[in-house]
């Protein structure tokens, strides 16, 4: 699982549509149990402050660079030509 920092901006790339979304990490949380420790980190989408998901939930692939995420997108759409 990636560790990401609250503040910092990561790229989504979803299966469904072919774009890439920026997104802002705002809420981590670890929670401990008997099991052992789990860290969920929270992303706001779009411009909706009340938009905000888990990031384990995003159904596509995340970066944490722009750059990698544009690559990707490069190569599905080119695999399907």
């Amino acid at each position: 699982m990636s560790t990401y920092k609250v503040g910092q901006i990561i790229y989504a790339v979803l299966r469904k549509e072919a774009m890439v979304y920026p997104m802002q990490i705002v809420k981590e949380t670890t929670e401990k149990s008997l099991d052992g420790e789990k860290t969920t980190y929270f992303a706001r989408a779009g411009s909706d402050p009340d938009k905000i998901l888990a990031v384990h939930e995003i159904d596509g692939e995340v970066f944490d660079n722009a750059d990698a995420a544009k690559t990707t997108l490069i190569n599905r759409v080119s695999s399907t030509v």
